[in-house]
């Protein structure tokens, strides 16, 4: 079992933050359990946050080596049926560490990406960047998105589940995809058609559950 501090908006804690927070800002006994999902490419962790008395849900997707391939990624998390996203809440963002050769910068886009919105989850088709006006190489990519849920039941409900997924595009496809996106507790889906090529464009990722227990919302 572990404990959270709740924190504003997107900060991260520390071990020491942690352990010199004050009593009321743990949750407790409540437990919320956010999910890894680590590859030898990449590393993927999904959230559950209080905001504004609703929870967010949020993924986080980190490369640790840089892809060869950058076309047409998608990021996502499916939602149980006891709840529903609500889409003014939604953000996307994708960060790029550009090299230089003096010193590196990070660039942040929030605008690009294709949404799917469903009441089994949200998911973002977005273009994974090469370089920066085509000039400077990106050495870091990391990806994120978020979105808060309503209660679709007048019952009070004691888990939250978010299934946050990742695809990263194999070979290269185009924005088009987007339309064949779905996302659902299972992760994210892909109906590219039944040809050898479609089935084999997007890579395959353990999804990163994370669970909040104890609830009485």
């Amino acid at each position: 079992m572990s404990s959270n501090i709740l924190k504003p908006l997107e900060e991260e804690i520390t071990e020491e933050e942690y352990n010199n927070a004050p009593t009321e800002d743990v949750i407790s006994p409540l437990e919320l359990t956010d999910g890894y999902t680590p590859t030898e490419y990449k590393k993927m962790k999904t959230t559950i946050i209080s905001v504004n008395n609703r929870y967010r849900y949020k993924v986080n997707l980190d490369w640790k080596k840089m892809p060869k391939t950058r076309s047409y990624d998608v990021i996502g998390i499916g939602i149980d049926s006891t709840v529903s996203g609500i889409s003014s809440t939604k953000h996307f963002q994708q960060t790029l560490v550009v090299d230089n050769l003096i010193d590196s910068c990070e660039y942040v886009t929030k605008t690009e990406g294709a949404w799917t919105l469903s009441s089994s989850g949200y998911a973002v088709t977005f273009k994974l960047h090469g370089s920066i006006y085509g000039l400077k190489p990106v050495v870091g990519l990391s990806s994120s998105m978020y979105f808060e849920v309503q209660k679709l039941t007048s019952q009070k409900l004691q888990v939250l589940n978010a299934y946050g997924d990742y695809k990263h595009a194999q070979k290269t496809v185009t924005s088009s995809v987007s339309s064949a996106v779905s996302v659902g507790t299972g992760g994210i889906s892909i109906d590219m058609g039944t040809s050898v090529s479609g089935a084999e464009a997007y890579d395959r990722m353990t999804t990163a559950q994370a669970t909040w227990s104890g609830l009485n919302w």
